[in-house]
């Protein structure tokens, strides 16, 4: 009704309104105070200036801070409001603003790193980042891939839902894709550090399923020639005639020494009973041989004879003594013969016709 009132001679343009002319006649000329500017008092002749930061004023505000008015109200969350504001503006995507009565861009504020903000005028985040990406902040989209607000988890990573970095994959877990929510355990036979690949397990040890860096060397007495072992069953029992006297070897250390014999797993050079040992093997035995890289003891041949034990090649057969299979201690010559240097068995000389010997031990014949 106040529009449609006939002014009368000293009548002001009444409050929310303006107008810089002359010869008004009705209210209706009247001129509704400019969205983003505020009229409080009657009689204006123009706006007395622009409405408040932090605040809208649409068209004819009486205030420059309107709150819950028809004309206005304090900026709403999710927007903000600069100085003048006719209308509140939306906080651009990947970005969200809880708070009513914000005055600048700078105050809405970047998405939460691990979350993301997928409309302007968010008042909170709009979820967790997918799995297999991150988002570093202010991204708009659960999968982002400009590497400015996040990007796909890279190899060697995993990225669950919600996060804001890539975690690297840890030990004795690998993953050799993009985009993984989770790593992988490292297969048997291979051992995982680097977290972008499965290495072999190195000759020498072997790895089980789930193997970082710390791969399990084949123990003592074993060796393991071959790479990609699984369990210590398939390490190998050190080969015979030598010895292996350290965990990890991909070989055997060396040969046995000679005067010892090693058959299988022996741990170290001389293996005998004064001492504690792996595997299976001794000193030579008395009436035997062992040259080194003996797996066995060899028995004496007949003519040759050991005389203790620990020997590495069997001696001759001394002169006016015979030497039968793996003899220890050389026997006499029986009467009626002779046994010179290697005989090897009693009857091996008799003493010619014509001639005789009646004692043991005899040398030659004359």
């Amino acid at each position: 009704l106040l529009f449609n009132v006939l002014l009368i001679l000293g009548n002001s343009c009444p409050l929310g309104t303006f107008n810089n002319g002359t010869g008004l006649r009705y209210a209706n000329e009247c001129i509704p105070c400019t969205p983003g500017y505020y009229c409080p008092s009657a009689g204006l002749i123009e706006p007395i200036g622009e409405c408040n930061a932090g605040h809208y004023c649409e068209l004819a505000s009486t205030e420059a801070s309107p709150v819950a008015q028809s004309y206005g109200y304090r900026c709403p969350v999710g927007h903000y409001c600069p100085q003048g504001t006719p209308t509140p503006i939306e906080c651009p995507k990947g970005t969200y603003q809880p708070s009513e009565g914000t005055s600048t861009l700078a105050q809405c504020l970047s998405c939460t790193p691990g979350f993301y903000c997928e409309q302007a005028g968010n008042d909170t985040v709009t979820g967790e980042c997918m799995e297999g990406y991150y988002c570093i902040g202010g991204a708009s989209v659960p999968n982002p891939t400009n590497s400015t607000t996040g990007d796909i988890c890279p190899i060697g990573n995993f990225c669950p839902n919600g996060s804001s970095s890539p975690t690297a994959c840890p030990d004795s877990t690998y993953m050799e894709n993009e985009g993984a929510a989770a790593c992988l355990s490292c297969p048997q036979g291979y051992y995982c550090t680097a977290g972008s690949h499965a290495d072999p397990c190195p000759q020498g040890n072997y790895c089980p399923p789930g193997t970082g860096s710390g791969y399990i060397p084949c123990p003592i007495g074993t060796f393991g020639a071959s790479d990609r072992l699984t369990n210590e069953t398939e390490c190998t029992q050190c080969s015979g005639g030598h010895y292996c006297d350290v965990p990890g070897l991909s070989q055997p250390a060396d040969v046995c020494h000679a005067g010892y014999y090693c058959v299988s797993g022996v741990n170290i050079a001389t293996p005998n009973s004064m001492v504690a040992y792996l595997g299976t093997g001794n000193i030579c035995p008395a009436g035997f041989e062992c040259p080194s890289n003996s797996t066995y003891p060899a028995a004496c041949s007949p003519g040759k004879y050991a005389p203790t034990d620990g020997e590495d090649q069997c001696l001759d057969c001394p002169a006016g003594k015979y030497c039968v299979n793996a003899t220890i201690t050389p026997i006499d010559c029986p009467t009626g013969h002779y046994c010179p240097i290697g005989t090897e068995f009693d009857m091996q000389y008799p003493c010619p016709a014509g001639t005789y010997y009646n004692n043991t031990g005899n040398i030659t014949y004359t």
